[in-house]
């Protein structure tokens, strides 16, 4: 499987260091969980994210990075069922391999999962790959000098600190050229999600891209109950 790291003036795929910004191993280990949902979807953007499973005995949630998290009538499980999915529209027809945003909730004594935000990839592999999840998006600094790096990444549903990007690698089976650097292009103007690897160098801090997901617009919502 080939791996390129897709580079242009305008969209910077290789970036830059601006003097010696933090660089090092991504967090490892357990993630604090926050068991305020409210409070955890307003963290810069990266939580809570949801992977979700369908089956014969109905819809299947698991949060991103999280080897278990509690569900709705209190017992921890690697992934919660729910009786009810209310997502934007667009997820009545849903594409496997997609991330959501939203909360676990109980209705009724029944497990509800609330979504407000579809994001999906442009490529299907058959299945998520292993790796972090991460929300990628511009780094908004100002240096004095160049180089300076363009883009930054924040663990999904951490609290981790932010770390800034030296290279951001896309394998090339992940979609045409085209759809890679616009991607990227959305990357800089907004964010997109990606799961993949670290790789600490010395010039600067790698993400090696697995799977990247773009972010889908749809306002109106939709009642996905099990039949």
């Amino acid at each position: 499987m080939g791996r390129a790291a897709l580079t242009s003036t305008l969209l910077a795929l290789t970036l830059l260091a601006c003097g010696n910004p933090p660089v090092g191993e991504p967090p490892t280990g357990a993630i604090e969980e926050d068991d305020s949902a409210p409070a955890a979807v307003t963290l810069d953007g990266r939580g809570t994210f949801f992977l979700l499973r369908e089956d014969a005995q109905g819809i299947h949630v698991r949060r991103a990075n999280y080897d278990e998290i509690e569900c709705p009538d209190g017992a921890r499980a690697i992934e919660c069922h729910v009786s009810t999915m209310r997502a934007p529209a667009i997820a009545a027809e849903r594409v496997p391999e997609t991330l959501f945003r939203g909360q676990l909730v109980s209705e009724g004594g029944e497990g509800v999962f609330v979504a407000s935000e579809v994001w999906s990839p442009d490529v299907l592999l058959g299945k998520v790959p292993r790796g972090t999840f991460f929300r990628v998006e511009k780094a908004d600094l100002l240096c004095a000098k160049a180089p300076c790096p363009s883009m930054r990444q924040a663990k999904l549903n951490s609290k981790a600190p932010a770390q800034y990007l030296q290279t951001l690698s896309i394998d090339d089976d992940l979609g045409t050229k085209e759809r890679r650097e616009a991607a990227i292009g959305e990357a800089h103007a907004s964010a997109i999600l990606v799961v993949g690897e670290n790789n600490p160098r010395r010039e600067g801090l790698s993400l090696e891209v697995k799977q990247y997901y773009r972010r889908v617009d749809a306002p109106a919502t939709a009642d996905l109950s099990e039949p």
